[in-house]
């Protein structure tokens, strides 16, 4: 990615998604970590950081795939999917992550847009002088995105659509219990791992052990999270101006 570009991409996080700190080229894991036999380390081209404190520090990433106009878009589209899994394959602690698509102006076009909405990924537009980067598709969090989806989007219908009226459909979020009314909750776990969910609430990683402790030593053991938040002084700072 050219220079200018960085940095006007950087300055674009830090200042709307308020990101301490902002790194090129992070790698997901470790150079001898081969994951699904891909022995070539996966990078996320541009990511910002973002911790803040609540019952212990949250962290929240910021990972941006850049596209040149002679680059696969598609592949670029791919490419989020991907990373996406292999960061929760790797067990990697993540609050809240957004994944953006970041395309130069004359390479964004409307097919793409209704694709990436649906499946909760940003869009960031750099003008042809590349001096601004403008946010064209909001992001969803992607922690519990396909549960959260689910629950959206899959309805139930009673099966006697003769005499329920009109054979109302319900959400599984409108469920109650028949015996005292609270909400229905679903035990187990409820997707596959491999849709690199995020789920930490009803996931089925036998790895995942609740928040961290320490989160310095959570990010000491990713090497994601050890780069992109390597300038610790900075990341206090940044921390301690927000939140006094």
């Amino acid at each position: 990615m050219e220079q200018i570009l960085f940095s006007n991409l950087k300055t674009f996080l830090e200042t709307e998604k308020q990101c301490s700190n902002v790194e090129p080229e992070v790698p997901i894991s470790e150079a001898s970590s081969v994951v699904y036999h891909t022995e070539k380390v996966a990078s996320l081209d541009v990511v910002g950081g973002h911790l803040y404190p609540n019952k212990y520090t949250t962290l929240e990433l910021h990972c941006v795939e850049y596209k040149s106009p002679d680059d696969d878009i598609v592949k670029g589209i791919g490419q989020l999917f991907w990373y996406k899994f292999l960061m929760s394959t790797l067990n990697i602690w993540i609050d809240h992550l957004f994944l953006y698509l970041f395309l130069h102006e004359k390479s964004v076009s409307n097919k793409y847009l209704d694709f990436l909405k649906g499946h909760g990924f940003g869009l960031l537009q750099a003008s042809q002088n590349q001096n601004l980067v403008t946010e064209i598709v909001i992001p969803e969090d992607q922690n519990g995105f396909v549960y959260r989806l689910a629950r959206e989007k899959i309805k139930i219908r009673c099966s006697d659509i003769l005499h329920c009226p009109k054979g109302r459909e319900i959400k599984l979020e409108e469920l109650k219990c028949p015996v005292c009314g609270s909400s229905i909750e679903i035990k187990g776990p409820t997707l596959p791992r491999n849709f690199a969910d995020f789920t930490r609430g009803s996931t089925s990683n036998p790895d995942y052990q609740g928040a961290p402790d320490s989160m310095p030593k959570a990010i000491e053991e990713s090497s994601l999270l050890r780069k992109v938040f390597r300038n610790w002084k900075l990341v206090k700072k940044k921390w301690k101006d927000k939140n006094s």
